[in-house]
């Protein structure tokens, strides 16, 4: 179940939130349990820079499904977890 910050009203437990607790990893109102940071997200740019490939690959293979991202309208975003899979693998 997800819980949303009275204050910002994000998900609970987000570090942009502004009750977060740093030290402790939580949020200050619900004292939510603590969690890892999101992955970092990159731009095809930054994801073909990050495996020395053609900004035209990445996109066929994130048309192809053969690489893993998340698309906001016409901008393609690349978790970080899946480049390092990715360059494991070559």
């Amino acid at each position: 179940m997800k819980v949303l910050c009275p204050v910002s009203r994000l998900e609970c437990l987000r570090e942009t939130c502004a009750v977060w607790v740093q030290s402790e990893k939580r949020c200050g109102l619900t004292g939510g349990r603590p969690v890892e940071r999101p992955d970092k997200l990159y731009t095809v740019k930054e994801a073909a820079e990050y495996l020395n490939l053609h900004e035209m690959t990445v996109y066929l293979r994130l048309r192809k499904g053969e690489m893993y991202g998340v698309r906001t309208g016409r901008l393609w975003r690349i978790p970080e977890s899946a480049l390092r899979e990715i360059a494991a693998l070559q």
